[in-house]
């Protein structure tokens, strides 16, 4: 196919190209269609290779460089990019453009072309072109104009829909940092900018932690406090502006080249009187100003930003705080075993009389010690069941069972508080075995907890357990005919750490945690725990699980 010399370019048929050239005199009908397809194209694009000539340029992209005469090389040769586009060749733009050349990262920028109006200005994005040849590809999109001239007047109900929509995001969003890039993708949209950024302050730096669009290239930067624009709006705690960022603050196009910024402002988020970091919303170089609406648009989603970036730091510090406290729960109940050990085994020693027969107030006092020990054992297995659960490390290991044989030892244990209070303890099971897959050892923890609360809570009368197959699921309930629960204190049932007889002189002793544990449990063992209770005459707690 014979490949067509572009007035422009200056392309040959023996000069390689990364796709066929396109040119304003091509009306080939062999033409490929991707050629087609560039000339169909309103933006000028311009392909460059990696020495700046320029190997390509549609229709739109020949009319833009035929407004320079240098574009026209004289010798025949393909034309350098800073010959055809002088306008390119310093400041800013060369600096975006080089950058991309180097690294291969997307940039945009604003530029003012030959030909153009003093008002108009022209959005340049530079792109690497596919398959690692070092070239990059120029898109230049219709002129900018001032935004008070493009913009119409702003719709009240839809800046209050949007408002709503922020607010509902925000609330919504946990994660800080998606928190942040959300705040700053609303500034960019609602105040018609280039992008955003969110500083965080640390002593006497500013540090970038967030950005959208343009300001995603500032991301990570660190900027001396004293002098700067965030200094400002730190001390003036209002809205501070600069209409050409870069020009006042040169130093920063050394250490990003593809921030450029000309006009900007800077809004404190502002919470409890505290200053939480700075909205940055930014333009390209050579746009227009920021007008007052969209100014009072920032400073709305400011307010809605700043409460929510306080909110998750206070949701933080909340989950430090937590994690802190089962971990220090999780040491402490590790070193208190060791020397509960120890007294069990000088228990042991004593009741085996190795030291000598004991007398009658002597096994009286290793009984009460047993006693002792054995509750101390219990509370320690609660502390370190909870840490677990709280960790995540607690695991299910399930394998097929018998029901009833879990409710026999259960009761087992149960019998001897029952029988200190002269309560009846009753079992109800049915004939025939009943089979189902779980993790036998976290049931019966289970099952231990709810008969211990049920005879703690009763004074007179019993303590049932009876499993049964109901549908599609076994349910082993535990009732009893205690004082029972009032409605208004059912929501606290399962609070870790509660109790509803609370204060110095409560009357039942414990943690706290039995029944948070055993739902936890329950739930890890795909089931869950249902409660009925009447005041004055006893509660009914049914563990379900899957059949």
């Amino acid at each position: 196919m014979p490949v067509r010399r572009c007035r422009i370019c200056g392309i040959h048929p023996t000069m390689p190209a990364p796709f066929p050239p396109a040119s304003k005199h091509s009306t080939d009908a062999r033409l490929p269609d991707a050629a087609r397809a560039l000339d169909a194209l309103v933006d000028g694009i311009v392909a460059v290779c990696s020495d700046w000539r320029i190997l390509l340029a549609n229709q739109a992209g020949e009319r833009l460089l035929a407004r320079a005469p240098a574009a026209v090389p004289a010798t025949g040769e393909p034309a350098s990019l800073w010959e055809a586009i002088p306008a390119l060749a310093a400041g800013q733009s060369a600096d975006c453009l080089r950058a991309t050349m180097a690294d291969g990262r997307t940039r945009s920028f604003v530029i003012r072309l030959p030909g153009s109006s003093d008002s108009a200005r022209t959005e340049v994005r530079v792109t690497a072109m596919a398959g690692g040849g070092g070239g990059i590809c120029l898109q230049f999109r219709e002129p900018v104009v001032p935004a008070a001239l493009t913009h119409p007047a702003p719709d009240p109900l839809a800046e209050r829909t949007a408002v709503r929509d922020l607010a509902r995001a925000l609330a919504e969003e946990e994660d800080v940092d998606a928190l942040l890039h959300l705040i700053c993708e609303h500034a960019t949209v609602q105040c018609n900018a280039a992008g955003a950024t969110i500083g965080q302050l640390q002593d006497d730096h500013v540090e970038v932690v967030a950005g959208a669009g343009l300001g995603c290239e500032a991301i990570g930067l660190r900027l001396a406090l004293h002098g700067s624009l965030t200094e400002q709006a730190f001390l003036a705690r209002a809205t501070v502006r600069v209409r050409d960022y870069m020009a006042q603050y040169p130093a920063l196009a050394a250490m990003r080249p593809g921030f450029a910024v000309g006009p900007a402002f800077m809004v404190p988020l502002i919470a409890q009187a505290q200053v939480l970091g700075v909205l940055m919303v930014v333009r390209a170089p050579g746009a227009a100003p920021f007008s007052v609406t969209e100014e009072d648009r920032a400073q709305v989603i400011a307010d809605h930003a700043a409460l929510a970036i306080w909110k998750s730091q206070l949701l933080e510090r909340a989950q430090d705080a937590n994690r802190a406290k089962s971990t220090f729960l999780a040491t402490m109940s590790h070193e208190l075993r060791t020397p509960l050990t120890a007294l069990t085994g000088y228990e042991e020693l004593l009741v085996d009389e190795v030291f000598g027969p004991l007398t009658e107030p002597q096994i009286a006092a290793v009984e009460r010690m047993h006693t002792s020990t054995e509750l101390l054992a219990l509370i320690i297995e609660e502390i370190l069941t909870f840490s677990r659960l709280e960790a995540g490390e607690e695991r299910a290991h399930l394998e097929a069972t018998n029901a009833q044989d879990i409710v026999r030892d259960a009761i087992s244990v149960l019998e001897p508080l029952a029988l200190a209070k002269s309560l009846d303890l009753i079992v109800v099971e049915p004939d025939a075995p009943l089979e189902l897959v779980t993790d036998a050892d976290m049931l019966r923890r289970i099952l231990v907890n709810l008969g211990a609360n049920a005879v703690k809570f009763t004074a007179h009368g019993s303590v049932e357990m009876a499993v049964f197959q109901h549908h599609d699921a076994v349910r082993i309930a535990v009732r009893d005919t205690g004082i029972g629960i009032q409605p208004a204190d059912m929501p606290r049932l399962f609070h870790p750490f509660t109790q509803l007889d609370s204060g110095f002189t409560r009357r039942y002793r414990g943690t706290g945690l039995g029944l948070f544990i055993s739902q936890r449990l329950a739930a890890l063992l795909g089931g869950r725990i249902e409660v009925q209770s009447v005041v004055g005459e006893g509660s009914v707690f049914t563990v379900v699980l899957p059949g």
